[in-house]
């Protein structure tokens, strides 16, 4: 079977996922792009260690969380009570 694109959603955006369809199968990988964070929201302002919420308040750290390999900070708003 001669493959000649594979279209996939953003999720499939990974790197080894794109060099499989394009040196293995030899076809055009159709894939959106997946930023992943890789841009800052405009509402939030990030400085050192400190990130600031539209509101000009401090969100503070929650804790962490390790998912898959992955660590992620947890923040709340002040405004937000769990």
């Amino acid at each position: 079977m001669n493959i000649q694109a594979v279209t996939a959603d953003a999720n499939y955006d990974v790197e080894e996922i794109l060099s499989y369809i394009f040196h293995e199968i030899k076809a055009m990988p159709a894939i959106p792009r997946n930023p992943r964070g890789h841009h800052q929201r405009e509402d939030f302002t990030v400085h050192k260690d400190t990130i600031i919420c539209p509101a000009n308040l401090k969100i503070h750290r929650r804790g962490k969380m390790t998912t898959r390999g992955r660590t992620y900070l947890q923040y709340s708003c002040p405004h937000v009570t769990y």
